[in-house]
């Protein structure tokens, strides 16, 4: 007996956040009712102010706040957080036209400056370990920490901008 899913619980699973990617990359697509320059409008509505020193205080007001920019067509924001989260996504990506509404094309990953970093301290680390007691297990575990990190940080914040995203653009 062969057991297969109905198109729509295929297209259901795919969009419940179940289809984990084991890097920290998030590429989804938003079918919006918007056109385009109307869900551009929508997400240049929701910006702020870049700042390089925000002071971070937890507020509801935070949750459909983006800083970056919105150009006709492309968009490169993140959300203004009320926490720290170094590797909060940063979400990239076009809006393009379709019929009468919209097709937006997202990617989000984490700041390259930031995984630059962790890449520097787990090479020190490795060389640490090595140089010092020669146990390769002790590297492997370092790995899988940093790892365990990045992607925690990056998919806990991944999902509520995804979220947000699919409320501004009034997703179908």
């Amino acid at each position: 007996m062969v057991l297969v899913a109905s198109p729509l619980a295929k297209e259901r699973l795919g969009r419940s956040g179940r289809d984990v990617n084991p890097l920290p990359i998030h590429r989804f697509e938003i079918t919006s009712a918007l056109k385009r320059q109307d869900a551009a409008a929508a997400l240049g509505a929701h910006l702020v102010q870049s700042k390089v020193f925000r002071i971070r205080v937890p507020n509801r007001a935070n949750d459909k706040r983006f800083q970056g920019i919105v150009i006709d067509s492309s968009f490169a924001i993140s959300r203004v957080l009320g926490y720290n989260n170094v590797f909060a996504p940063l979400s990239s990506g076009t809006i393009a036209g379709a019929g009468v509404g919209s097709q937006i094309q997202v990617t989000m990953k984490p700041p390259l400056l930031v995984v630059a970093f962790y890449l520097v301290i787990l090479a020190f680390g490795a060389i640490g370990i090595v140089v010092n007691t020669g146990d390769f297990e002790m590297i492997a575990l370092l790995v899988l920490i940093l790892y365990v990190l990045v992607m925690l940080g990056f998919w806990f914040e991944a999902g509520k901008q995804e979220r947000t995203l699919r409320e501004i653009l009034k997703a179908l």
